[in-house]
């Protein structure tokens, strides 16, 4: 129990250093609201992915590559690479694309991509469909030790060049409101705000409030696509 209680105090105590009180108090809220309340508020983000740079600089401790089927499921046998055995069997089932950064033998940093459909369980619980133009990023993580070395954004633009070769021109993904760190990554990468979602309940039976400039852009959500308010059944 000691370390459950001392985790979010720790993540309290990094946020008002690297973020400043006023953010510290949001995050403490948004883990209120998320916890007892079953209230979430993220943000939708479109990257132009016309408007990244011919050249992605990459940290020379630091390869990046695309993951094959059988890496995946050898890499998410450890446990720390929080990748459970029915993502990993949904996003290959859908022939998702995952790119992995690696620090010698060892996972870094990965992020997931996926066309068309999005399931509720992949985004707030709200099911989402895109244009034929569009990949959903999701899934990201960098392991701890390997934090504040760029490699989210990195492997979001390595990953949009090639979705690019296949057609692609944006690319979205919903960032939780108070994760100040992916909030920052992904402004300085090119992401535009599409606005907030707002997400009531659990799992997939949940209410939410989605941005109507995301659906001017063709995105839907849920089984009420094209209304303000839309239920995820």
């Amino acid at each position: 129990m000691g370390a459950a209680i001392s985790t979010p105090l720790r993540h309290l105590i990094e946020t008002r250093r690297n973020y400043g009180a006023a953010a510290a108090a949001r995050w403490l809220s948004s883990r209120f609201a998320e916890k007892l309340l079953c209230f979430e508020i993220s943000e939708l983000f479109s990257l132009d992915v016309a408007t990244l740079p011919p050249y992605v600089e990459i940290d020379p401790d630091f390869s990046f590559r695309l993951l094959s089927h059988s890496e995946i499921v050898q890499l998410a046998e450890d446990p720390s690479y929080c990748l459970a055995a029915e993502f990993v069997d949904r996003a290959t089932f859908r022939q998702d694309l995952c790119v992995a950064a690696f620090r010698g033998e060892r996972l870094a940093s990965y992020s997931w991509y996926t066309r068309d459909f999005v399931e509720g369980q992949d985004h707030l619980g709200v099911p989402m469909s895109l244009p034929t133009d569009f990949a959903y990023m999701y899934n990201a993580f960098t392991h701890p030790e390997c934090r504040g070395r760029r490699l989210f954004s990195t492997g979001v633009a390595l990953a949009s060049k090639t979705l690019a070769g296949q057609g692609v021109s944006k690319v979205v993904t919903t960032v939780n409101s108070s994760n100040f760190a992916s909030l920052r990554s992904c402004r300085r990468l090119g992401f535009i705000s599409l606005g907030q979602m707002w997400t009531l309940g659990r799992g997939e039976r949940r209410i939410a409030r989605t941005p109507a400039a995301a659906r001017k852009l063709g995105i839907r959500f849920g089984s009420l696509s094209n209304m303000t308010l839309a239920t995820a059944n």
